[in-house]
């Protein structure tokens, strides 16, 4: 009775928040949207029957997509992340990845086996989104640093030939 009416009200309250929390500050698309169907699951599996249990990942999954779709394509008016939060979160994100684990682990024994195939694709699926995220990063990054250097490069060789020719032009003009 009350019990799954306040797991319920726990589980829609996030799917709530989450999306929201997206359209007010961009950056934490990836972090929130992977980590509320893996809380729903983890919450729902311990109070909830094995079907309001799928309903509830369901509707996580879906919700998740949503919010990292909103980070992605959000407006362009939110607020970002400040940079030494961007360097912190993915210490924080590992911290929250391996708690998770543990808690998986130690309680897999008791989960349903639907509730296991879940987890285990679910954790598939972030490790191959969190690899993939990572060596795209990884590679845009060092793209963007090499592309720059080269523009600044030349830019530089161009004011440099400017300034030589104007200084060319007042050695003239002086003679």
């Amino acid at each position: 009775g009350r019990v799954q009416t306040a797991m319920w009200l726990t589980v829609i309250g996030m799917m709530i928040v989450w999306p929201v929390s997206v359209l007010i500050i961009s950056g934490f698309g990836v972090v929130l949207g992977l980590s509320l169907p893996i809380l729903v699951i983890l919450l729902a599996d311990n109070v909830l029957s094995q079907r309001e249990t799928a309903r509830a990942t369901i509707l996580a999954v879906a919700v998740g997509i949503l919010t990292l779709l909103l980070d992605l394509f959000g407006p362009s008016t939110r607020a970002e992340v400040p940079a030494a939060l961007q360097n912190f979160l993915p210490i924080v994100v590992l911290f929250i990845v391996v708690i998770y684990g543990i808690f998986i682990a130690r309680n897999f024994k008791n989960y349903s086996l639907r509730t296991k195939l879940i987890t285990a694709t679910a954790v598939v699926a972030i490790v191959a989104v969190v690899t993939v995220t990572t060596v795209i990063g990884i590679l845009t990054r060092n793209a963007l640093t090499e592309q720059l250097g080269t523009n600044l490069h030349v830019l530089a060789e161009t004011q440099a030939l400017a300034v030589g020719e104007l200084m060319t032009r007042q050695v003239n003009l002086l003679e």
